[in-house]
């Protein structure tokens, strides 16, 4: 225009509401720019508006299909407390996922929409957490027997000079065999990668104890005859042992030394 640059479009704008057969993201609104040609101008276009249309079938379903998982997860939770695995918390997530699910029931169906979302991404984080606590339970397990068989291997090599014995040897090359499996086990547990690590653990456990099994035998066959095994227990025993006889002689020789002197 010869009077300035700015040109005044009225318009009326009239729709239909599209049918939505299942829960997506729908077109709400959308102008598209043609030439002269009736080729459609991409440079510089608006983008369309889009919002998410939700079907309350959809919401019904998904609240079944979480509280299915939910039940799941609590078996899972039940199984692992029968074999000592701390679960609190993985049983926060699984308390907090229920109060979602339980909520969205009376909510609205966006508002439904958001607390299912919330619930599950909960019980995957829970899932997580159970794993975690299941592996770290097995690795703690496989570190506290190998710990025990060191102190048969020190006994051995230090108190009874068998590093040579092939008895030992062998209970070391086990030890070691497991201490291997369990430092793989340790890595995959810092990395996240809770299966692996709870199977490697089991592994390194599996070994141990036979390492432990195997100590316990052999100690049980070099003690024999002098005391009886007290396991972990007997080094101190002999010193109370000793302790004790050192006392009553020492008390012998003093009465000894009285009569002595008294004629």
């Amino acid at each position: 225009p010869s009077k300035g640059n700015e040109i005044v479009i009225s318009y009326s704008l009239t729709g239909t509401v599209p049918s939505v057969p299942s829960t997506g993201e729908k077109i709400f609104f959308q102008i598209i720019q043609t030439d002269g040609n009736g080729n459609e101008v991409t440079s510089g276009a608006a983008d369309p508006i889009k919002k998410n249309v939700l079907n309350p079938e959809d919401i019904s379903k998904l609240r079944e299909v979480l509280q299915g998982e939910l039940d799941s997860f609590e078996e899972q939770i039940e199984a692992k407390i029968a074999i000592g695995v701390d679960v609190s918390a993985a049983q926060d997530k699984f308390e907090d996922a229920e109060d979602k699910i339980k909520d969205s029931v009376t909510a609205s169906y966006d508002t439904a929409h958001v607390l299912l979302s919330d619930a599950q991404t909960l019980i995957d984080e829970g899932k997580v957490l159970l794993n975690q606590a299941w592996a770290q339970k097995s690795i703690d397990e496989s570190q506290n027997t190998l710990n025990r068989v060191h102190f048969y291997i020190t006994d051995f090599k230090v108190n009874r000079s068998m590093a040579n014995d092939a008895r030992v040897i062998n209970i070391e090359t086990k030890t070691e065999s497991a201490q291997s499996s369990l430092n793989s086990a340790k890595a995959l547990f810092n990395d996240g990668n809770y299966a692996q690590a709870y199977t490697l653990a089991e592994t390194s456990r599996s070994k141990a104890e036979e390492a432990l099994t195997y100590a316990e035998e052999v100690y049980a066959e070099v003690s024999r005859g002098l005391l009886p095994d007290f396991g972990p227990y007997t080094l101190i025993i002999i010193v109370i042992i000793i302790a004790v006889v050192a006392v009553a002689g020492y008390l012998v020789y003093t009465r000894a030394t009285s009569w002595d002197e008294l004629g």
